[in-house]
């Protein structure tokens, strides 16, 4: 298993959870905090960036934020929050409350990971 596919299981997860392609901020920053805590492997261990920056950042976007937006392109223009040429709008800033059962989400990456684990060879 490779990290594409671990990227689209969580996502699909995520996305399941919150019932939309929009989830919030936090929500996938914390997911991406909560993978690297799990496995520290999948972490980047670099001066003055936090280890799990590659998956989700804020300003920078990030893996997840990769894939939601491949996802979002499927959508038609009415369910879109916006255009992809229009400027962006204020409901960016509305704050959306965190979902429950992210223990969900945090079991199927450990399943991941023992899978990952038994798969390898030495």
């Amino acid at each position: 298993m490779d990290r594409q596919e671990i990227v689209r299981i969580l996502i699909a997860d995520l996305t399941n959870k919150t019932g939309d392609l929009y989830p919030t901020s936090a929500l996938k920053e914390s997911l991406a905090e909560s993978l690297v805590i799990m496995f520290p492997c999948l972490g980047l261990h670099r001066h003055g960036v936090t280890p799990y920056c590659h998956f989700y950042h804020p300003r920078t976007g990030g893996f997840f934020e990769n894939r939601l937006r491949t996802m979002r392109k499927s959508l038609s223009p009415g369910k879109r929050k916006r255009s992809p040429n229009s400027k962006k709008d204020s409901e960016k800033n509305k704050k959306q409350p965190l979902i429950e059962g992210t223990d969900d989400i945090m079991m199927k990456v450990f399943n991941i990971g023992c899978l990952l684990l038994n798969s390898l060879t030495y």
